[in-house]
């Protein structure tokens, strides 16, 4: 416990240094976040099964967050109820098992690459935005991911948080032409997540947009590589069972997903709320088509009113998670599509209409960690 407080406090001690006073004030309050949100989930599992977790990080262990450290801890199965882990890119239990080098303990370490890369997240956010925005909007920007009703995710071991910070810095990079960095980090977010190399394609797009069209092939070549590292999962899936596509045929065998219109997602959705329990209806119906309608939505808001790269990112994203015969953790996907908190801080009108919109989504965040470390499907 002790190495992973001094790894926290070296880290934060660096971040501070490169970061400007409104950023240093940001980070030490997404600190703060973090440390509510781990403190709450804690609470939480005792509260909800009348134990305390020992160790208390094992709160966090449930769905995908436990089957990454399985995987950390074990590496990936070809055989038993845990084969579809190989659906699993392999760049984030990777970081699992080497964060415990420090930290001594998995879950541990986990939760700690989470946070940091939380914490990280919400000042390239702040940074991206203010590109873009007036100041007073673009500080609303991280506000709003932070207390984004899913975001919960971001404290829980999963691998959105990391995601978040690299596609951010990769576009960061972008607007200060700085294309082989940008690059560099697109291609490390697809080997973290498959959906990471769309970020190729829309840093190709800025790419045309600040180059032209005569330059951009000479100066910005590197983000047509970015896409290459979805090759991680597939070299990992060619290692572990001889398939490098394997990891289609499970998503389809195992989880009931294929390519398909995303009405077809949509009406799936709906008619789940006729058949399935009240629980289900609310999480695997309701939320799921509401969340899949409102991307929607926010994409075609996009095309006008965003960059032309945030909106083919917005666009590439949301179709890869709806053209989906069956829809599912929409909720927590909304997270990888970061225009949508840029969009947000600039459509809110003013700090008095946004209070109560993070108010709400603050009540639903908590709902929703206190139901994830229950056990109960919260996406």
């Amino acid at each position: 416990m002790a190495r992973g407080v001094s790894l926290r406090v070296g880290t934060g001690r660096l971040l501070e240094a490169a970061l400007n006073p409104e950023e240093k004030q940001l980070a030490r309050a997404g600190t703060l976040i973090s440390a509510a949100s781990v403190l709450f989930g804690v609470l939480a599992y005792r509260l909800w099964l009348e134990v305390w977790p020992s160790p208390w990080a094992k709160a966090f262990d449930r769905w995908d967050a436990e089957n990454y450290l399985l995987v950390a801890k074990e590496g990936w199965k070809t055989m038993g109820p845990k084969a579809f882990t190989i659906t699993l890119p392999p760049l984030w239990p990777n970081l699992i098992r080497a964060g415990a080098l420090v930290t001594a303990d998995l879950d541990l370490s986990a939760l700690l690459l989470a946070n940091l890369s939380f914490v990280a997240a919400l000042v390239l956010l702040y940074r991206l935005a203010k590109l873009d925005l007036p100041e007073e909007q673009a500080r609303r920007a991280p506000w709003l991911l932070a207390y984004f009703p899913t975001a919960y995710f971001l404290h829980a071991g999963y691998a959105e948080s990391l995601y978040l910070a690299l596609a951010l810095g990769a576009f960061l990079f972008a607007r200060e032409r700085r294309w082989g960095p940008a690059a560099g980090l697109a291609f490390v977010a697809a080997t973290l997540r498959v959906n990471g190399f769309l970020l190729g394609p829309a840093l190709a797009v800025e790419a045309l947009e600040q180059e032209g069209k005569e330059n951009a092939a000479r100066r910005a070549w590197p983000v047509l590589l970015a896409p290459l590292g979805i090759l991680a999962q597939v070299a990992n899936c060619w290692l572990v069972y001889g398939k490098p596509l394997v990891f289609f045929e499970i998503q389809k065998t195992k989880f009931g997903k294929a390519l398909d219109f995303p009405w077809v997602g949509l009406r799936g959705a709906l008619k789940s709320l006729t058949w399935r329990p009240l629980y289900d209806r609310i999480m695997v119906g309701g939320a799921e088509a509401l969340a899949g309608v409102l991307l929607w939505a926010f994409v075609v808001w996009s095309w006008k009113r965003q960059r032309r790269s945030y909106f083919v990112y917005s666009l590439l994203t949301v179709a890869q998670f709806t053209f989906m015969n069956f829809w599912c953790s929409l909720p927590r996907y909304a997270l990888c599509v970061f225009p949508l908190f840029i969009g947000l801080a600039a459509a809110l009108g003013n700090d008095d209409t946004m209070k109560p919109a993070l108010g709400l989504s603050a009540l639903l965040q908590s709902a929703g960690m206190a139901l994830f470390v229950a056990g109960w499907w919260a996406f």
